[in-house]
């Protein structure tokens, strides 16, 4: 990918019309452009290249993907988008989604923008070198300023050359003007200064002023229509008879471009800084009459901003019709413009109570469209405005999108106060009551969590989606309260039926139940209900938590042994999450991925995620993230067999051993980890203490630990020098062990056993609790574990043959991804769907793989990964 950045007039276009002249006959060209007047059009960019079905950003980047795809067939393609910066949010991030997943395609993107601040997740996108060249075109030189008037037909000393540079600071279009503009004279005159006015504007204008009455009146009407249109249209704004005269007088000036074989010979301006220095030198009056005429000729959705334009204070009717257009663009979720009309209702009406409420729905649509710069720049408009329940929770919602979550808790306790004393304010009331359980889940207060979205319930949401939010803030505080199996208990009152059954609108309420089920240890039906989560969003539900159901459903399935399908969706989910920007599970992601790594034995995979995962979890400091650190730190320690830095990185997850006051809303699953390496450690006093301290947790949690606290009991039995115990412990425990518990830890468990039997001279039953084990490890490839299972074997007298793992062991992530989903069965295109790609990149990646395994065919691969 190309990324041009430069200011105004600095030639981004020019050089993109020169690359694409050097590469014409080469490449498919897919071309799109911003309009600034055309930012608030939820994905209107993206539209230009085509009919979308999909709504959102992430849904139609995906479909961009497809038609990159699509059209490689017929060559390579060139993406280009100029202006990215007026470009609308959706848009911008359907062009990130697809620029993200293009890999091993035959494809480039192209993208031009001015040097802003952005919150789009661009930024972080083009500052990848292996991804991303960037281009800054800044001032030119003086030695390019010479070069440029050689081109153009008018040489220059250097000495000339330094001056022009001089008077346009190098600027290339005011460079470029002046050199059309100025003789060769005035131009080298060393007496002379250059002609004033010092700008681009004052030369344009003054250009302008050469021109006849008509051209003139012309490009005033082009500049206040602001936008390609139609020659006659402009010509009847301007009141223009002889357009075509007119318009050759224009084209002299080079300010004008024309598409003269075109239906309506469009025209516009060849820059928008020639647009802006006419608009800005219109006269009041002319100003306003051009806005009405333009106002009588387009139809009446385009001639609403020139009504604006050109009103005044006293016309109530433009007034009613903007707030009738808002609440319409509202209905039909173009919530971009209805902001755009709410805050036009708010700078023209002069009723205080109108302008104040239209600016307050206005900064609303602005939040829910997720422009939130946008909305943050009213902040002291907002301030200014009357005090009310509805002006705090915007206030609220401002403070806590940037990160001020004391003051954005202060906002919305100040919406309660002031909703309280109205009735008729309990929406607000709700809002607010769920924006704080919202705020008081994530800062693990359940107890506050708890109680407003109870009160929220309480008052009978009408609104849909606040309803699914506050049932599923209820939920998740009630798990932090009294544990996962508690809350899934009363999510169970409202969320009915298994996960195929649930419908689109619920799915936010189905991920919470998967949430839950991880945490309460029910690891198969929360595993159902993330891949329905996933699946739902596929067919159009939108979430924004499917990074998370990515994440966790990765977690559960390293629980379940499906190691290969839980590293693609933990990379899929850490992908995602640079899409959305969503750090707060980027530690996951990471703690996932180094499980897996290093229960593989790929060491330095493993240890660059772990260091990952702490890098963002202390960044962050929430529970979650500093949770799955130690855990990841603790899964890399075990597979090394390091017993000493698995107490060290899981002992602080424990504090001083009371169970009572750790978080409800923990699986457990590493504590038994913990455990296992005390007793490793002979620290025999502390391993009994954690032992009763995690029967007493899971008895409060209602999560089932039977067959694990089986097996370390057997272990601490037999260190007491009691062998038969062991014996009844051991095999109790592997009889107890079940499809919810983790792979890792039944692999084990006959490990374990198959030692103490050894111990006995047992020999044959030890060598069929070794070969358990070793089947086990060697289904997902847990290279470490084996290597000491087979230290075991041998010892036993059985020279068993290393378990090879699965052969995709040696191919890259990305094709092991793409291996492990064609072997279960999966087109090309079904494929590139299930890991947000291409179908180019896919065959590209599935050339690689046969080449590597030495297979011609799906059926030869799926033999040689699973045999």
């Amino acid at each position: 990918m190309a990324w041009i950045e430069g200011e105004a007039g600095c030639g981004k276009t020019g050089l993109v019309n020169h690359w694409l002249r050097g590469i014409s006959g080469e490449f498919q060209v897919i071309r799109a452009e911003a309009d600034e007047l055309a930012r608030d059009l939820t994905l209107n960019l993206a539209g230009q290249l085509g009919s979308f079905v999909a709504t959102d950003g992430f849904g139609v980047g995906m479909e961009i993907l497809d038609l990159i795809d699509t059209t490689q067939t017929d060559g390579p393609v060139a993406l280009v988008v100029e202006d990215l910066h007026w470009g609308d949010l959706a848009s911008r991030q359907a062009f990130l989604t697809a620029a993200r997943r293009l890999r091993n395609d035959r494809s480039m993107m192209v993208l031009t923008s001015r040097p802003v601040s952005r919150d789009d997740g661009w930024d972080r996108f083009t500052s990848d070198p292996e991804r991303c060249v960037r281009i800054n075109l800044g001032a030119l030189s003086i030695q390019e300023v010479g070069e440029l008037a050689r081109r153009c037909g008018t040489p220059l000393s250097r000495q000339s050359a330094a001056r022009l540079h001089r008077h346009t600071l190098g600027h290339a279009l005011y460079v470029r003007t002046l050199l059309s503009e100025l003789s060769t004279e005035q131009l080298v005159s060393s007496e002379a200064g250059l002609p004033a006015p010092r700008s681009l504007a004052s030369t344009t204008v003054a250009r302008l002023a050469d021109t006849t009455t008509d051209a003139q009146i012309l490009a005033s009407a082009m500049a206040v229509l602001n936008h390609r249109v139609p020659l006659k249209v402009a010509a009847r704004v301007a009141g223009v008879e002889e357009s075509a005269r007119a318009l050759e007088s224009l084209l002299e000036t080079g300010f004008v471009k024309w598409w003269p074989g075109e239906v309506g010979t469009p025209i516009e301006y060849a820059h928008p800084l020639y647009r802006a220095a006419i608009y800005d030198d219109l006269s009041p009056s002319l100003r306003h009459d051009l806005h009405v005429a333009a106002a009588n000729v387009l139809d009446p959705a385009d001639a609403l901003m020139h009504r604006v334009a050109a009103s005044d204070p006293s016309d109530h009717e433009l007034v009613e019709e903007l707030v009738k257009e808002a609440r319409s663009k509202e209905e039909r979720n173009e919530l971009g413009l209805a902001a755009k009309y709410w805050l036009w209702v708010s700078s023209l009406s002069q009723v205080r109570d109108q302008s104040e409420l239209a600016l307050l729905q206005g900064a609303r649509l602005l939040i829910a469209d997720g422009q939130f710069h946008r909305a943050a720049a009213l902040q002291a408009q907002i301030e200014a405005t009357a005090s009310s329940p509805f002006r705090s929770l915007l206030l609220g919602a401002i403070a806590w999108e940037g990160g001020d979550a004391l003051h954005a808790e202060r906002w919305f306790d100040e919406v309660l106060t002031l909703a309280n004393v109205d009735p008729s304010q309990a929406p607000l009331r709700i809002e607010g009551l769920v924006r704080l359980a919202t705020l008081f889940v994530i800062q693990n207060r359940g107890s506050e969590a708890f109680d407003a979205a109870q009160q929220a319930l309480n008052l009978g949401p009408a609104d849909q989606s606040l309803e699914i939010r506050a049932w599923s803030e209820l939920v998740r505080a009630d798990g932090q309260l009294r544990g996962a199996a508690s809350g899934l208990d009363l999510l169970a009152g409202r969320l009915l039926g298994n996960g195929s059954q649930i419908k689109a609108p619920e799915v936010d309420l189905l991920l919470t139940r998967g949430i839950l089920g991880f945490y309460g240890g029910r690891n198969v039906k929360a595993t159902a209900d993330f891949r329905n989560v996933i699946r739902l969003v596929r067919q159009g539900a939108q979430t924004a938590e499917l990074p998370r159901a990515h994440l966790q459903l990765a977690q559960l399935l390293i629980i379940g042994g499906e190691w290969d399908d839980a590293v693609l969706h933990a990379r899929l989910g850490l992908s995602l999450v640079y899409d959305g920007g969503q750090v707060w599970i980027e530690a996951q992601a990471h703690a996932a991925l180094s499980s897996v790594m290093a229960s593989r034995g790929q060491w330095t995979e493993a240890v660059a995620h772990a260091k990952s995962a702490r890098a963002v979890a202390d960044m962050l400091g929430t529970i979650e993230a500093l949770f799955t650190a130690h855990i990841a730190e603790s899964a890399l320690a075990r597979a090394r067999g390091e017993s000493d830095a698995v107490a060290a990185s899981l002992a602080p997850l424990v504090g001083t051993g009371d169970s009572t006051k750790m978080t409800m809303l923990t699986s457990l699953g590493w504590w038994p980890v913990l455990i296992h390496a005390l007793i490793d450690q002979g620290d025999l006093v502390s391993a009994n203490r954690q032992l009763e301290q995690l029967r007493i947790a899971a008895f409060d949690r209602s999560i089932d630990v039977e067959a694990r606290t089986a097996s370390l009991q057997a272990r601490l039995t037999l260190a007491g020098g009691d062998p038969d115990g062991a014996t009844v412990e051991f095999t109790r425990s592997l009889e107890l062990f079940g499809a919810d518990d983790a792979i890792l830890d039944r692999a084990a468990v006959h490990h374990y056993f198959g030692r103490l039997l050894h111990a006995r001279g047992k020999r044959q039953l030890a060598v069929t609790q070794y070969r358990s084990a070793h089947d086990l490890y060697g289904s997902v490839g847990a290279e470490p574990y084996l290597g000491r299972v087979e230290l075991d074997l041998r010892d036993s007298g059985v020279l068993e043959k290393a378990a090879p793992g699965p052969a995709g062991l040696s191919l890259t992530e990305r094709e092991r991804d793409v291996a492990t989903l064609v072997a279960r069965g999966m087109t090309n295109r079904q494929v590139a769907a299930e890991l947000y790609v291409s179908s180019k990149a896919v065959e590209y990646h599935l050339r690689n793989i046969f080449g590597k395994l030495g297979v011609g065919s799906r059926s030869e691969l799926r033999a040689s990964l699973f045999s």
